[in-house]
């Protein structure tokens, strides 16, 4: 959404896997915008799942959580806020829609490419770097 970032730094916290369980990234980008993004499995199961973002604009935030109904909507800085219309479904039950119709011979038009495949693996190496030395790590 933001673009590559030019530099990660992340903190993490190594939990039952062994590996990181919970970290917290801050991307650096050139222009002026915080990218911050938190993932964890350590919860208490009891915890259950939850997934959200908040998208801080000029002129609006755009918001979306799995706990609240509607889920999604678009605050403007004037007036009140709305629901847009989306597709149904959420991200992970369409990811599977998508595999299905793929399986099944369907032609659908690709989601990602090859090259935001490899970056992701490399923006998640860079990450785990910066949690390991503690620094930032340019791309």
């Amino acid at each position: 959404l933001f673009g590559l970032p030019k530099a990660v730094l992340t903190r993490a916290v190594k939990g039952p896997s062994h590996d990181y369980d919970h970290l917290v990234t801050q991307y650096i980008l050139d222009r002026d915008c915080v990218v911050t993004a938190e993932g964890g499995w350590m919860m208490s199961p009891s915890f259950g799942f939850e997934m959200s973002f908040n998208i801080v604009l000029d002129q609006a935030v755009i918001t979306y959580d799995c706990t609240r109904q509607p889920a999604f909507k678009v605050c403007p800085a004037k007036g009140d806020a709305f629901t847009p219309e989306i597709l149904p479904g959420d991200g992970y039950s369409r990811e599977i829609e998508h595999f299905i119709q793929t399986v099944k011979g369907a032609k659908l038009p690709p989601v990602t490419t090859a090259e935001q495949s490899k970056n992701s693996v490399k923006l998640i190496a860079c990450e785990k770097e910066s949690a390991r030395s503690n620094k930032i790590i340019s791309w």
